[in-house]
C-alpha cells in the first residue's frame, strides 16, 4: 500500500528522521523559514505523515538491529558492573537512565505526546515505591543469576 504524500511531505519525513526536529526538517524540506514551525507541527499531525515516519523509524530500528530491551539490558549490566567496581558515577547514570525510561522522576501527571503517539504515564508516591521495589527485585535477581 502506497502512502499518499507530496514530494515535499516525503522529504519532510526523511529530514525529520535526521534529528527529530520538525521545524528544522521543514526548513530542510523546502518550507519557508517563516512558516517552518507551523508547517512542521501541522505535518506531524497528519495521519499519512505519521504513518510514513513510523515506517521510517521501524526501518531504522531494523537496520541497527537493536531494541529497547537490548538498551535496557545493557544499562542494567552497566549498573551491576559499576556497583561491583564501586563506580558511583556510572551507577548513578545507569539509575538515571532507567528512571527516565520508567518515568519515575515525575509525579501525578498524565500526558500524551500528540506528535509521536507515544503515551507517557507518570506515577505518584505509593505506585512509585511499588515500582522501585519491583525494579530492585529484578536487578537483584539479575545479580543472583550473574553470580
Amino acid at each position: 500500500m502506497e502512502i499518499k504524500l507530496t514530494n515535499k511531505q516525503r522529504m519532510f519525513c526523511i529530514e525529520y528522521m535526521v534529528d527529530l526536529n520538525a521545524t528544522q526538517a521543514a526548513i530542510r524540506a523546502g518550507y519557508s523559514e517563516h512558516t517552518a514551525k507551523d508547517m512542521g507541527c501541522e505535518n506531524l499531525a497528519k495521519p499519512n505523515i505519521q504513518e510514513y515516519i513510523t515506517i521510517l523509524m521501524k526501518e531504522r530500528t531494523d537496520a541497527v538491529l537493536i531494541t529497547v530491551d537490548d538498551v535496557i539490558k545493557d544499562i542494567i549490566e552497566t549498573r551491576q558492573d559499576a556497583k561491583s567496581k564501586m563506580k558511583l558515577s556510572d551507577r548513578l547514570r545507569a539509575n538515571e537512565l532507567l528512571g527516565k525510561y520508567l518515568a519515575i522522576w515525575t509525579e501525578n501527571v498524565n500526558s500524551k505526546n500528540e506528535h509521536s503517539g507515544i503515551q507517557t504515564i507518570y506515577i505518584d508516591g505509593e505506585e512509585k515505591i511499588k515500582l522501585e521495589s519491583h525494579i530492585s527485585d529484578i536487578v537483584d535477581s539479575n545479580e543472583d543469576t550473574a553470580s
